[in-house]
């Protein structure tokens, strides 16, 4: 039997309503453990620096929670936060639910899922007076029974969108009004004077409710998307704004992977060409930017990767956000931050049961401020421009005794059976070399991207431009 959209909210609105009434009153309140408070307190400072610094816009962003593997304090901790700090934005990178359940009703698992979403994050948030929207992942709203993939879960693409804009938030953001299963929209925000616009990178189109298969949306933006962002949602950028854009699948090959790389080309050529003040040949369309009113891409923000990694390509800062669940495998995939952990179980009970980082932008840098496993960041907007031959010493701004690490930013090799951070990942330097001491030696035109690593591992990013 066909379930109609009208009979889908109805029956979802029944299912839930006697449960999130249940959890109302407990979310309101809040559940945070008491040892969170002083680590808290600190977090709090540390974000407070980084607006003393000229970082006055911002949001915090977590990404890939996946219910069933997670902790389960990230909501209250992010409302706590929202309180203590006044940022009231918050962004979901997508993936609230899992890949596997292996139980005898995937659809109940992907529907206990959803509704510990709501009881443990958006309620929580919302009720600290935390402003909530979400990118679509591609693993939300659905599952598979088993690794084999032969059964499973998944909700269309219209329910979806349905379930995952269920927030104040939502209500308020800027949609294409032809559009009825794509989730991509916009949000302005006068204050910080930043359009946020989020697109949807598992854009293929589930028409009905399906049990079987679980295999959900295909991961490839429309063409109607495509459009409608390069021509509304950049093409009306309104003058002194400033633009951050999110989305789940990162668009470049260290961020993301090559394979998704290819796969959203177009849309990352319709950023750069934004970027450039430039014209753009795609699929969708021809796009010209050149007169274009509003600000630069300050970053492009992901998650998808359960990593933090980051690349400055093409004019535009690229970054990957880690797991919130925090599984085993962001420890391989994140270089230049040391052993993160050894013991996934040994977080619980502790200020390390999820990771997520406050983003704050202005005064011509991004800072992230982590909050559970890794570490504190600083990406200089501006990237440092050289000739083919020249040289330069970089000298960072943040942190004492750094060593300096560099890669060609579009040439990254990731190989998943070495489980060692340093050698997961092997990097190219046929554009720039990058000495320990911040020497860098130009050798032929494209992007790199420079790292100076502290002792604690924290970060300060640099874009290196060799024309």
């Amino acid at each position: 039997m066909n379930i109609t959209r009208k009979n889908f909210l109805v029956g979802l609105g029944a299912t839930f309503a006697m449960r999130e009434a249940a959890f109302a009153e407990a979310a309101a309140a809040g559940s945070l453990p008491g040892y969170y408070a002083p680590y808290l307190d600190g977090i709090a400072k540390k974000v407070a620096e980084s607006a003393a610094k000229g970082a006055k816009g911002g949001f915090v962003f977590f990404t890939d929670p996946h219910v069933s593997a997670n902790y389960c304090q990230s909501g209250f901790v992010i409302a706590d936060l929202v309180k203590r700090t006044g940022l009231r934005r918050v962004i979901c990178g997508g993936d609230f639910s899992a890949a596997f359940c292996n139980r005898a009703s995937p659809k109940k698992f992907v529907d206990d899922l959803y509704a510990k979403m709501v009881s443990h994050w958006r309620d929580p948030i919302e009720s600290a007076g935390g402003q909530l929207f979400t990118a679509k992942g591609n693993h939300d709203m659905r599952v598979w029974d088993s690794w084999d993939k032969k059964d499973g879960w998944v909700y269309s693409s219209a329910n979806t969108r349905d379930m995952l804009m269920a927030t104040k938030e939502s209500a308020n953001v800027v949609q294409n009004p032809d559009e009825r299963t794509g989730m991509y929209f916009y949000r302005d925000d006068a204050q910080a004077k930043v359009r946020y616009v989020v697109a949807d990178t598992s854009d293929g189109v589930l028409s009905e409710d399906r049990s079987g298969t679980g295999e959900g949306y295909g991961n490839y933006m429309r063409e109607d998307q495509l459009r409608w962002i390069a021509e509304v949602a950049l093409g009306t950028v309104p003058e002194g704004y400033g633009v951050v854009v999110a989305q789940h699948i990162p668009l470049t090959p260290f961020t993301g992977s090559e394979k998704d790389a290819k796969v959203f080309d177009g849309f990352r050529r319709v950023l750069e060409a934004y970027q450039a003040h430039g014209k753009v040949e795609s699929k969708a369309g021809s796009f010209d930017f050149s007169s274009r009113r509003g600000g630069d891409i300050l970053f492009d923000i992901a998650g998808h990767t359960h990593s933090d990694q980051f690349s400055f390509y093409n004019g535009m800062l690229h970054i990957s956000e880690t797991c919130d669940a925090f599984y085993s495998d962001p420890v391989p995939r994140t270089p230049f931050s040391g052993i993160l952990f050894k013991d996934r179980k040994a977080r619980k009970g502790t200020v390390m049961e999820q990771a997520f980082d406050v983003v704050r932008f202005g005064g011509g840098a991004v800072r992230t401020t982590r909050v559970g496993p890794g570490q504190d960041r600083v990406f200089r907007l501006k990237p440092v421009t050289l000739k083919v031959g020249e040289k330069i010493r970089l000298e960072c701004g943040e942190f004492a005794d750094v060593k300096w690490r560099g890669f060609d930013s579009w040439d990254a090799k990731e190989d998943r059976k070495i489980k060692d951070p340093e050698t997961h990942w092997t990097f190219e330097h046929e554009i720039a070399d990058v000495a320990q001491d911040g020497v860098v030696t130009a050798k032929s035109p494209g992007w790199a991207t420079a790292v100076a690593i502290a002792p604690d591992f924290r970060k300060e990013v640099v874009g290196i431009r060799v024309a």
